[in-house]
């Protein structure tokens, strides 16, 4: 993102995963400054604890914040930029209820993207969340604005 600090950019409602195992340690969001981005209500699943992850990279100094943020964590996000209600948790897509994860040297494998990127026959419905706190929230694909594609299974 590259707005303006008075351009608010707000994130909402999305669910967001790592994508292959060598970039766990690369930044999810690059952003120059602080002050736009507003993250409200995500879901966050990632391969590596969020205090190891530090998804977020605010790389442009904040004449208001009177330094450059650096890599923070959605937990640093929180104490020093603003609240949110977004989480860190796993989706449970329908696609991926059945994987067994495994760690290999504490990296999540088996992932929920290793699983999506390779199958052939994806499907919308295969990318709705089952987790509880994820449904009620409202966050990712949400059925009920799929009903008239004719999908086989919407429940």
């Amino acid at each position: 993102m590259s707005n303006r600090a008075d351009q608010k950019f707000y994130f909402r409602k999305n669910i967001v995963t790592d994508s292959t195992p060598f970039k766990v340690k690369v930044h999810v969001f690059e952003m120059g400054s602080v002050r736009p981005f507003i993250d409200e209500s995500n879901c966050y699943y990632l391969r590596l604890p969020d205090e190891e992850r530090k998804m977020f990279l605010f790389a442009a100094w904040d004449p208001e914040w009177k330094y450059s943020l650096g890599r923070i964590s959605l937990a640093e996000y929180r104490a020093m930029i603003r609240p949110t209600d977004s989480i860190l948790a796993n989706p449970q897509l329908r696609e991926t209820l059945s994987m067994k994860p495994a760690e290999v040297k504490g990296i999540k494998e088996y992932y929920l993207g290793d699983r999506i990127g390779t199958k052939k026959d994806l499907d919308f419905p295969d990318l709705f969340a089952t987790n509880p706190e994820v449904v009620k929230r409202g966050i990712g694909l949400q059925p009920e604005a799929f009903k008239d594609f004719g999908f086989k299974d919407l429940d």
